[in-house]
């Protein structure tokens, strides 16, 4: 005894194909729809990227300036905003004002609040970066080098050789200050280069 399942009637399945391929036309190999265009991008956030360039949602984000409380507009960075304490014309003020009151205070005064001995000097070195800058000098002075890309502030008579009481204008006299590249920099600290 064989079971057999029943059969769907042949007239009914024909009418399902018809019913199917009306609505959609059948697509041979390698053929493309008349109605499909071509992609443009890989995929969708490639073409987000592409057509948001330049298109900012919420606005930019603002504060306020500590000092003045104008608003002022964070800086975009690869990895989003940083916020900003200080407006640009206050920002000055405020680096100079710190950098600038350096040169009547003595190197020990300078050195007062440095958390670390490595880091006791940085704020004299700053200075000289900065006159070095306003001054021009941004060549290497080394003989037969002219490298200007990077130089570094040296001093000729090392910071350590002054005495505590020193002001930081006489160690930051430009007499005392040579602007050298990082090689020339290394090699009259070790005593290779003689100036």
């Amino acid at each position: 005894m064989q079971h057999s399942l029943p059969r769907p009637d042949e007239g009914t399945m024909q009418i399902q194909i018809a019913a199917s391929s009306a609505t959609r036309p059948l697509i041979s190999e390698g053929e493309r729809p008349a109605d499909t265009k071509a992609k443009r991008f890989c995929d969708r956030s490639c073409a987000a990227r592409f057509n948001n360039k330049g298109i900012r949602r919420h606005g930019a984000p603002s504060g306020p300036c500590q000092k003045c409380g104008d608003t002022i507009q964070y800086k975009k960075r690869s990895s989003g905003f940083t916020k900003r304490k200080f407006c640009e014309i206050c920002l000055q003020e405020v680096k100079c004002r710190g950098v600038a009151h350096i040169d009547k205070k003595t190197k020990g005064e300078a050195c007062l609040n440095s958390s670390h001995r490595v880091y006791a000097y940085n704020k004299i070195r700053a200075r000289a970066r900065r006159l070095l800058k306003e001054t021009g000098r941004v060549r290497c002075e080394a003989p037969g080098c002219g490298y200007e890309k990077h130089t570094e502030a040296c001093h000729r008579k090392g910071i350590t050789e002054f005495p505590d009481d020193a002001l930081v204008s006489k160690i930051n006299d430009p007499t005392n200050l040579l602007a050298l590249c990082p090689t020339h920099h290394w090699e009259f600290d070790h005593g290779l280069l003689e100036m």
